[in-house]
């Protein structure tokens, strides 16, 4: 994957276009339709607009038929990398609460005002296209904030200068295997009902009971 650093990661796999063993998520043919990043047809600054533009695409060519899509957004997955945009707007104190941050503050903040707005994009879309009366949606993560403060999960006030994110009042981070490693947050629309969820056990738990309401979708 090229571009987070200005310099390869993920290297393994295979050779990369650079000549070192790097796996090459976002490489294609320049001439690839709009599907996959590469050097030639880069990926935005913001990529969430790259993924919301996509789903745009697809939710046009379903033309009212039922579908299952899955948007992965990299943010605010490290390496975070904010927009100028972005991180102005946090700095002045108009998206984020005043304060003196830090650059990686900064960085992931923007990147979480762009997943914010990103979001926002979908909801759109879904009504764009008149789904947004039939579509059960979900927002989640796949695991605690970057950072973790080992031996035992507990970190020190300062640790967020350098590595943002918070689980809230649960012990650990990403890795850890206490609440604060798994225990995600959750947020499920459909229709008019929302209900927010506190892991990702409790969502299958929730299909059920609510596919077993005979609940209208």
């Amino acid at each position: 994957m090229y571009g987070h650093y200005k310099k390869m990661n993920h290297c393994f796999g295979g050779t990369g276009p650079d000549g070192t063993n790097c796996c090459f998520n976002y490489w294609s043919p320049a001439n690839a339709l709009h599907g996959v990043s590469n050097f030639t047809e880069p990926t935005p600054a913001d990529d969430t607009e790259y993924i919301t533009d996509s789903f745009d695409r697809f939710l046009h060519a379903r033309n009212g038929q039922p579908f299952l899509a899955q948007l992965s957004f990299h943010n605010c997955h490290i390496p975070y990398i904010g927009t100028t945009y972005w991180r102005d707007q946090c700095a002045k104190g108009i998206s984020c609460k005043p304060g003196n941050y830090s650059d990686a503050q900064l960085d992931f903040f923007a990147c979480l005002n762009e997943l914010d707005a990103a979001v926002g994009r979908v909801m759109s879309t879904l009504e764009k296209y008149n789904y947004s009366e039939n579509t059960m949606t979900w927002i989640t993560t796949d695991n605690g904030p970057e950072g973790d403060c080992p031996p035992l999960g507990h970190c020190t006030p300062d640790h967020k200068q350098a590595w943002p994110g918070s689980a809230g009042p649960l012990r650990g981070r990403k890795r850890d295997i206490w609440e604060g490693g798994h225990r995600v947050p959750g947020v499920c629309c459909v229709v008019v009902r929302c209900a927010y969820l506190y892991c990702i056990v409790s969502l299958f738990l929730f299909i059920f009971v609510f596919v077993h309401s005979h609940a209208v979708l």
